[in-house]
């Protein structure tokens, strides 16, 4: 493995869109090969793709030049206008490829230019390409050449047998450094009987010395068609048993928490001084290396080496946790690969870097970062496949559920635990233009009324929590900046945040009427992700992972406020809505320590209701009991390396706080959801 890995460092520069590299290593005595297939994709369509593909140089339109997307059964030809149209175009930010006999090919990302009319402008190519043919002949020599490149091209397995090079003629070969060159004067034509495609190979880069061999190029494929039921049969036959030992099937299960399900074991482990893989003792599991991220990224821990055993021809447990001596006798597998006789079982997933991402559609974004050997690394071109293939079938078996309108996709909180409050999506409607008046114009609300404080960018809010019991959100901007305030009332907690996200989208928020932990999950508009108030961060759905900013806030009396903040604003009840705002809606559920849903941790050292403040400092976290902090009038406390002093205030019926002499967001709420969310928690003692 040291040396392969040694190898791979010197060959970095050949990492392109397909690109595949066989390593003979003396020391280790057996074949590896990585290939790497790039296509960025998301969950959006482009609906259409059209252009004109013209000469660069005279502006001249060129009929018949191929355009496709990359690694999909999407393509076409332009016309005698020299125009196209793709009519389906199922993965942004795919690759779209023109190719013209005669002139230099190029590749269009189509993240920016999808939708539009695109003018594609080619340069006539360079007259070379024969140069060094013209020395070859035709004799024995080229077909050497010829009968080495299609067996490093496309494989020596049973698949590969069953591949023809329709077009040998457009291959000019030459020799340099050492190494076999080869290049194309236009579109490979490969036609594979075994699984039913025609693939247009793009072929950008080719070279073998018959210890090593890469290449590098673009595809599109077209099905082939028969009448012969028995032969469309073994098609699809043989698809799925390429798909099923594929690594992109592999990727698929792992981000999507079906390892198991699917027939994997995964396990880290690292190369001995002997040359072995040595395992750890403990199967690996998604949630040991994938974390979601937004987007339909999954950030995924790569350790030195990890193996991966396949369903299709699992080992015995006992062999899953032996170690595998790498410089064993050699047996070919299915595709005709030397490889260890232990080790044909098995792939091995080598990074370069410890974290790579991963698309939900199983497709590494920078698939230059991982090197593979083993059974994933004997697939080449004989055994490529559509990316279209298998993945509409996987993902709906994966059937991402769905609660109140909202799938949960990249969920970080248990399914179960998601309860339904009763009303439906936005049942308890948000305050999006909320409207305010100066403190001596509220003649609708009282000194003893409770008020959420907020005081950002130099501008005090105060917010009725009479009002925010029939809203719960707030859509509100400080000196023009988005802010968002939301209140529980399961939970007595109100929380405000800054409107952009960590990922630096700005977020308007709705009620999602689903709750966890008894406390509200709000939805964001633009990505319809679910967002846990406590936690300030999304929990399901595009945006998971995503973080908001907590900002100071004061649960108190309005008079108190008032007298503290002369110039605040408060919220009005002209919302626009017919509530009965002078109602507590929650008046018996406040009468009471029961609660109505269960809370994924309980604890009987305070009353589920007494109110706390909690405070959360460089991931620890201290509940600081009202109660007490009302008796003892100042607190000073030593919490994660920092001075906390909280000061009563009897007006405002409650604390002060302040971090090292600086205000610091905290949440006035029930023990109950303070603890159900942080059970780890610390409590200040009397």
């Amino acid at each position: 493995m040291p040396e392969i890995l040694s190898f791979l460092s010197a060959t970095h520069q050949f990492f392109w869109h397909f690109l595949a590299i066989i390593a003979k290593s003396p020391a280790m005595k057996y074949s590896c090969l990585f290939v790497f297939l790039f296509v960025a994709i998301s969950t959006q369509v482009i609906a259409q793709v059209r252009g004109k593909v013209t000469d660069a140089l005279s502006g001249s339109a060129l009929p018949g030049a191929h355009v496709f997307l990359d690694g999909t059964q999407e393509g076409t030809t332009t016309d005698d206008n020299g125009e196209f149209e793709l009519r389906k175009t199922p993965f942004r930010n795919a690759s779209l490829v023109i190719s013209f006999v005669g002139y230099e090919n190029k590749v269009v990302q189509l993240d920016d230019a999808a939708g539009h009319d695109l003018v594609i402008q080619l340069k006539p190519a360079s007259l070379n390409l024969a140069a060094a043919e013209v020395k070859a002949s035709t004799s024995g020599k080229r077909k050497r050449r010829l009968r080495q490149f299609r067996k490093d091209f496309l494989g020596a397995s049973n698949y590969a047998s069953k591949c023809t090079i329709l077009n040998p003629e457009v291959l000019r070969f030459e020799e340099k450094d050492g190494f076999m060159l080869a290049t194309a004067k236009q579109l490979l034509e490969i036609e594979n009987m075994a699984t039913g495609y025609r693939v247009h190979f793009l072929l950008e880069h080719f070279r073998s010395n018959g210890a090593t061999v890469s290449y590098a190029g673009k595809a599109l494929f077209t099905p082939l068609h028969s009448d012969d039921e028995k032969t469309k049969r073994k098609w699809e036959e043989n698809r799925q048993k390429i798909w099923q030992a594929s690594k992109r099937r592999f990727l698929l299960s792992l981000v999507h928490n079906r390892l198991a399900r699917d027939g994997y074991s995964v396990q880290a482990g690292r190369i001995t001084p002997e040359n072995e893989f040595e395992p750890a003792k403990r199967i690996v599991e998604t949630a040991d290396l994938v974390e979601p991220k937004s987007g339909g990224l999954f950030m995924v821990r790569m350790p030195l080496v990890l193996r991966v055993a396949n369903g299709i021809d699992r080992p015995a447990e006992k062999d899953l946790l032996a170690s595998v001596n790498l410089g064993k006798d050699h047996e070919t597998n299915q595709s005709g690969h030397d490889l260890g006789r232990e080790e044909a079982r098995f792939s091995f997933l080598v990074a370069t870097k410890p974290t790579v991402e991963i698309s939900e559609y199983g497709m590494i974004t920078r698939p230059e970062l991982v090197q593979e050997f083993g059974l994933f690394a004997s697939q080449r071109i004989a055994e490529m496949l559509p990316l279209e293939y298998g993945l509409d079938d996987y993902l709906e078996e994966i059937q991402v559920p769905e609660i109140n309108g909202f799938k949960l996709s990249n969920l970080r909180i248990p399914l179960d635990q998601i309860k339904s409050g009763g009303p439906p999506r936005d049942g308890i409607p948000s305050i999006d233009h909320p409207r305010f008046a100066n403190a001596g114009e509220a003649a609708f609300i009282f000194d003893e009324d409770w008020v959420l404080g907020v005081e950002y960018n130099f501008v005090a809010k105060a917010y009725p929590v009479k009002i925010l019991n029939w809203h719960e959100i707030v859509n509100d901007r400080f000196a023009g900046e988005v802010v968002v305030i939301t209140w529980c009332p399961l939970c007595g907690s109100g929380m405000a945040f800054k409107g952009k996200d960590s990922s630096g989208s700005v977020r308007q928020f709705g009620v999602s009427g689903l709750l966890y932990n008894s406390d509200v999950l709000m939805y964001d508009r633009q990505s319809e992700s679910l967002w846990s108030q406590v936690m300030a961060m999304a929990v399901a759905g595009p945006a998971s992972g995503n973080e908001l900013e907590m900002l100071p806030t004061e649960l108190c009396t309005w008079d108190s406020w008032n007298a503290r903040h002369p110039d605040t604003k408060v919220l009005t009840t002209e919302t626009g809505f017919e509530r009965d705002y002078t109602r507590d809606p929650y008046s018996d559920y406040l009468a009471t320590d029961r609660l109505m849903f269960a809370v994924a941790a309980e604890s009987e050292a305070l009353p589920p209701k007494a109110r706390v403040l909690g405070v959360e400092i460089s991931g620890r976290y201290k509940a600081y009991p009202l109660d007490l902090l009302k008796k003892k009038k100042t607190v000073t406390d030593e919490f994660a390396g920092k001075k906390l002093t909280l000061k009563w205030d009897e007006k405002a019926r409650a604390p002060h706080l302040t971090v090292d002499g600086k205000p610091w967001p905290a949440v006035n709420l029930f023990w109950f959801a303070w603890y159900a969310f942080h059970p780890e928690t610390e409590v200040m003692k009397q």
